[in-house]
């Protein structure tokens, strides 16, 4: 049961709900500007984007942050429960869904370009632009 609940977050933080509607993904590569990734993470975090203008460039980071936490929440419970799921049944078929495994390997993508990059030096590692997938 873990393992469908943690499955169902990360599926809600990349690709949208599967609720009988079209799942909406969560496409950076549409975000030109950083008002409009911000604008996508405050919505897949269910944050009320209007505020009084006051400090909104600590909170245009805050949102980033609390994004990569969510998606490092949702991933850490998610290797857990498949870690119970392959010792309840060793033998069995895979865990999880080609499907699944693109929105753990893109959640962690995001993890990286949110939280790891801005962290760098910079000239240290490579920016999202010049990684190839």
């Amino acid at each position: 049961m873990a393992l469908k609940y943690a499955l169902a977050g990360m599926s809600d933080l990349v690709s949208g709900s599967d609720h009988g509607e079209k799942a909406k993904s969560v496409d950076l590569t549409g975000c030109v500007t950083p008002d409009a990734l911000d604008a996508v993470l405050r919505e897949k975090l269910g944050i009320d984007g209007d505020g009084d203008g006051e400090g909104e460039s600590e909170n245009e980071a805050d949102v980033r942050w609390r994004f990569v936490e969510r998606a490092l929440q949702v991933l850490s419970a998610l290797k857990e429960a498949v870690s119970e799921a392959e010792k309840a049944n060793p033998a069995g078929p895979p865990v999880m869904s080609v499907r699944q495994e693109a929105e753990a390997a893109t959640t962690m993508q995001i993890c990286v370009v949110l939280g790891l990059i801005p962290s760098l030096v910079k000239g240290v590692g490579l920016g999202p632009e010049k990684r190839s997938k």
